[in-house]
């Protein structure tokens, strides 16, 4: 287990289910908040349409999503785990917010996320010599 990360980092979050009963098509997902309550990102398996969760289940499984690259600037953020019927609307198991991580940025950046982006600049006018069109 690991709960400090640097934005660009690597993060895999797993969580092992055991089934009381067959459950059929779950939908797994995983989401994050900011600790003041921001909903910053839920996918689930459903929305991403991962066809190897079509089926039954019955046992003891552990799934995982893994982000190669956090955007996610400083702050402190909680992750909820759930684990829902086919429909989307019945949670067999719903941990929510429970679990905890901090991200630090090696750099002074503002907001939640790190967007990736380019800077240019066109020079439209220089100096008061330059005839203006």
């Amino acid at each position: 287990e690991k709960e400090n990360f640097n934005t660009g980092e690597a993060l895999t979050v797993a969580a092992t289910f055991k089934t009381l009963v067959p459950v059929d098509n779950p939908i797994l997902g995983i989401a994050l908040f900011r600790n003041d309550e921001v909903y910053v990102y839920g996918p689930n398996t459903r929305f991403d349409e991962v066809k190897k969760m079509e089926g039954t289940y019955d046992g003891v499984y552990t799934f995982f999503i893994h982000y190669p690259k956090l955007p996610l600037l400083s702050g402190v953020y909680r992750i909820s785990v759930a684990l829902y019927d086919k429909g989307h609307i019945r949670p067999h198991c719903w941990h929510n917010q429970l679990y905890e991580i901090r991200v630090n940025c090696p750099r002074d950046d503002h907001g939640i996320i790190e967007i990736p982006h380019h800077w240019g600049l066109i020079t439209h006018s220089s100096g008061d010599e330059e005839d203006l069109p």
